[in-house]
């Protein structure tokens, strides 16, 4: 990229697809908190934490997000200035949405033709076993960390030999 638009420009651009990339994720990790809470954790949903909370920063992340990607819109709107990214930062948005059709594209071959290599990755995490949730998989939201492993938390200014 860099021989193609010079390396300040191609910083640029993928500074550019790479702040995409995290907002699409933040806006889709506040969903998913909602949605894993006001299904699977019904009794530890709070409305703040997990609706009010995710909403309010998923609709913040939006306005840097149009910023970048169409500039002319929100800056249009707020000042007047109707000027477009330039180039090659106005190829954002293309290579946003052509990134975006082909990871739904991979995801729905995925799904048809090796679904066990879909399940492999979507279940890589879960084999991971968590501190606390051996024997509670709801541990991990109401134990403190402190009981969890309270090694961590001794004063270590303490003699050894006063420790219990």
């Amino acid at each position: 990229m860099g021989t193609l638009f010079g390396p300040f420009d191609a910083y640029g651009l993928m500074g550019l697809l790479f702040t995409i990339a995290l907002m699409v994720v933040y806006a889709m990790t506040n969903l998913s908190s909602f949605m894993l809470y006001s299904r699977k954790y019904k009794d530890e949903f709070n409305v703040l934490r997990h609706a009010v909370l995710p909403l309010v920063s998923t609709i913040v992340l939006f306005f840097p997000l149009a910023a970048s990607l169409a500039p002319q819109v929100i800056f249009g709107i707020l000042f007047g200035d109707y000027t477009p990214n330039a180039y090659p930062f106005s190829l954002g948005l293309p290579i946003a949405v052509v990134w975006t059709v082909l990871g739904i594209g991979v995801y729905f071959y995925l799904k048809s033709s090796r679904p066990e290599a879909l399940d492999r990755m979507a279940n890589e995490m879960a084999q991971v076993e968590l501190v606390g949730e051996e024997f509670d998989p709801r541990s991990r939201a109401t134990l403190r960390a402190e009981l969890l492993a309270p090694s961590l938390y001794q004063d270590f200014t303490e003699p050894e030999s006063d420790r219990k």
